[in-house]
Formats: structure tokens, sequence, C-alpha cells
């Protein structure tokens, strides 16, 4: 996430708890939907 909160960038794959969390707030956050989960979180 960018230091304001505005801008997030994926460049792997999640994998702690935490980067879990915070790519599961970065796709709700998403104004137009573009990120997508095929999984449960």
């Amino acid at each position: 996430m960018s230091g304001d909160g505005s801008n997030f960038l994926v460049y792997r794959q999640p994998t702690t708890p935490e980067e879990l969390a915070d790519a599961e707030n970065a796709r709700e956050r998403c104004p137009v939907e573009a990120i997508g989960s095929d999984r449960t979180l």
C-alpha cells in the first residue's frame, strides 16, 4: 500500500497472514472490482 493508502501494488502472491489480510483489504477497497480471488479468504 502506498504511504497515503490510495494505491496498492501486488508483485507476488501473498504468503503470510499479514500479506493475505493486506491483499483482501486491497480487493475490498478496489473501486472498479479489478482485483479478484478464486478462493475463500
